[in-house]
């Protein structure tokens, strides 16, 4: 193993989360956001920022001197939505983006971003629209309330709160912010809620709720709380001057969300616990149960249907809105009736907001994006996708386009070398690896949920094809002529870890032939002349060389400890072998098949990139993005990019300009 010389970190700037690295004239590179003609990398990370919180975007780095421009930000799928009191903006809730999107309500835009604790769970406005409160819960660590200005001039203050805060409600005069629970602390025994004077923005006291305080809702006059208690399944009331609970409901659930009619007068509970999911309704002033409304599947008692719902109640009572996570329905329940419209809101729907002029907002996070149902219009959906999740990038062959994968939001954003999302296109399921025809005009994305390939018509930025290879494609790659595909998968109906390599073809996705692999693999590479495929085996911790004609493993070489990740050098000569284990990558002679030096990183390496002219190798690893100089074979740089992951170089970088 050759040794590593002094190494300068260059820092990266710390609010960027899902990172993709862009080499450009004059040796820039760009990243991009968990997020020209000119060349460039892109590298995939998660970085937490200030404070740690997490943001998505493109930046824009150096490589010669280390300095960071911050291009774009993206946008994280939202959790929750509020909506300001003129219904001017949208307030939505990036849980694992740590951040609240501000969004124009009329044009669908996202306008603004604002960094808050960790983990946002909730946010709600104040009465006169001026201040938005953001409850944050990571319990030990970041439990806090964000008093951010509105719609988007900053945090004025940050609250430290008692309790892992999850949603919240605010006294109709705005002078009181009402605290419950998160859903992280589901066994704690507590049953506390969480009081602020938001004159003065400070904690003024407790009130002792019931088992688990999940949800609040406050009477339109501001003396009464209704306080949905998961722990004890009871929803309470209580005097909201002296905190003393006046009576109960049982539901005889863990009731999870709660609402008033506007009136006040009714008072609507979700109950979910394994999936057996209903709405009580209850008489507001006595506590008295009116009715029990079934959801769909409230029967099917299987922890994969247990779901956070969010409930709603329209103008005059006679109709409210569940969200549910798991089944990916909005529910529009009549209440007299109890008859019940599922409506379809995109994957997982979990934020719901109503405003006054009857358009329902509901954020999906499976979607990555947010749907408008007209309620005064037979319930027409508008959808508007604006988040990412950023996965893995392919760059057309030209260096003008980038495609970069939204993991599990399910779409594939479209950059230009302006370095703006010029169309996002919706392709479901769980977009991971992809790879670009060389010609540039077809991506292939493996599409894990539903065990495909998407084909991407580049020229139409449309999804073309939809092709089953199995399980769960793991890695994909064109031959160099660009008439087949290969797909390294699961085995599909394997009781056992095993994978298969699959051809198709590439014009119509038609099954050519499938191989046995063995246990489990992950990259995948071909080499120049297309003669060969380099296979990792990390159960074995070997790289497999398959003949590309036949299928034929014709060696295996064995490497360091799981290897992750493999690329041939452009003249096919070398084999370069990320294994993350010993922070090293193998080099193996692809005449020999033998490995001939290991060199040494500073970080266990993910994904490598090599330039076109072959002298220069990028890594990325959980603690940066490593330089790597292939000809002397040792690390020469540092990005201090946390969490990085995928990364693709742009094929018309020209000699030189690593």
């Amino acid at each position: 193993m050759r040794g590593m010389a002094f190494l300068k970190v260059v820092p990266l700037c710390l609010t960027v989360t899902f990172f993709f690295l862009i080499a450009m004239p004059a040796a820039v590179a760009v990243g991009y956001a968990e997020n020209n003609t000119a060349p460039y990398a892109i590298v995939y990370s998660s970085a937490p920022g200030g404070g740690l919180t997490q943001n998505f975007g493109i930046s824009v780095i150096n490589i010669t001197s280390g300095d960071v421009e911050n291009a774009h930000k993206g946008q994280y799928p939202a959790w929750g939505v509020a909506i300001s009191p003129d219904g001017k903006y949208l307030y939505l809730v990036n849980e694992l983006g740590s951040c609240i999107s501000v969004m124009d309500a009329r044009n669908r835009t996202v306008v603004g971003t604002v960094d808050v604790g960790m983990y946002p769970q909730d946010a709600v406005v104040s009465p006169d629209g001026s201040r938005i409160y953001v409850s944050s819960a990571q319990p030990y660590y970041s439990d806090t309330i964000s008093v951010i200005y509105a719609p988007m001039g900053g945090v004025a203050t940050t609250i430290k709160t008692s309790i892992s805060p999850g949603k919240m409600a605010i006294s109709p005069d705005g002078t009181r912010l009402y605290v419950a629970q998160s859903f992280y602390s589901t066994y704690d025994t507590s049953s506390d809620i969480m009081v602020v004077d938001t004159t003065h923005n400070t904690m003024t006291g407790v009130i002792r709720a019931g088992k688990h305080p999940a949800s609040i809702a406050v009477s339109p006059d501001g003396s009464r709380l209704y306080v949905a208690c998961m722990g004890t399944g009871v929803v309470s009331s209580i005097d909201a001057e002296t905190g003393r609970t006046i009576a109960t409901a049982k539901t005889g659930r863990s009731p999870v969300d709660v609402t008033l009619s506007k009136d006040g007068s009714r008072l609507y509970a979700v109950n979910d616990y394994f999936g057996r999911s209903f709405v009580s309704v209850i008489n507001a002033s006595d506590m008295s149960m009116i009715s029990r409304i079934d959801l769909p599947g409230h029967d099917i008692e299987d922890i994969r249907y247990s779901t956070i719902k969010r409930i709603v109640a329209a103008e005059g009572g006679s109709t409210i809105y569940v969200t549910d996570y798991a089944l990916n329905a909005v529910y529009a329940i009549n209440v007299s009736s109890g008859s019940i419209e599922a409506i379809d809101a995109g994957n997982s729907p979990s934020g719901l907001a109503l405003s006054h002029d009857g358009l329902l907002y509901v954020t999906s996070k499976g979607s990555g994006g947010l749907a408008i149902i007209n309620t005064t219009a037979g319930m027409s959906v508008e959808k508007a996708s604006y988040a990412m999740s950023p996965a893995y990038v392919a760059i057309t062959v030209d260096g003008k386009k980038a495609y970069v994968t939204n993991g599990d939001v399910g779409t594939v954003s479209v950059l230009t070398n302006s370095r703006e999302i010029v169309s996002t296109i919706d392709a479901g399921g769980i977009m991971n690896k992809i790879a670009m025809s060389p010609d540039g005009k077809r991506a292939y994305v493996a599409e894990t949920r539903g065990g495909n390939i998407v084909l991407i018509d580049t020229a139409t930025g449309t999804v073309a094809g939809n092709w089953s290879v199995g399980a769960i494609p793991m890695d994909v790659a064109t031959s160099p002529d660009g008439s087949i595909v290969y797909v390294v998968h699961s085995r599909k109906g394997s009781k056992d870890i095993n994978y298969d390599l699959s051809t198709l073809e590439a014009a119509t996705g038609k099954a050519l032939s499938t191989y046995e692999l063995g246990g489990a693999c992950f990259g995948l590479a071909v080499s120049p002349d297309g003669k060969k495929l380099y296979v990792c085996k990390r159960d074995s911790e070997t790289v497999l060389v398959v003949d590309a004609s036949t299928g034929k493993v014709i060696s295996r070489i064995k490497t360091s400890v799981s290897p992750n990740d493999v690329k041939v050098s452009p003249d096919g000569s070398l084999v370069y072998v990320a294994c993350p284990d010993n922070k090293t990558i193998s080099v193996i002679d692809a005449r020999t098949n033998s490995i001939i030096d290991d060199i040494g990183l500073q970080i266990a390496p993910r994904q490598i990139a090599i330039t076109p002219d072959g002298t220069t190798a990028y890594a990325t690893g959980a603690d940066g993005v490593a330089v790597i100089d292939l000809k002397d074979r040792k690390m020469v740089r540092l990005f201090s990019i946390y969490d990085a992951r995928g990364i693709a170089i742009n094929p018309a970088m020209r000699e030189g300009q690593a």
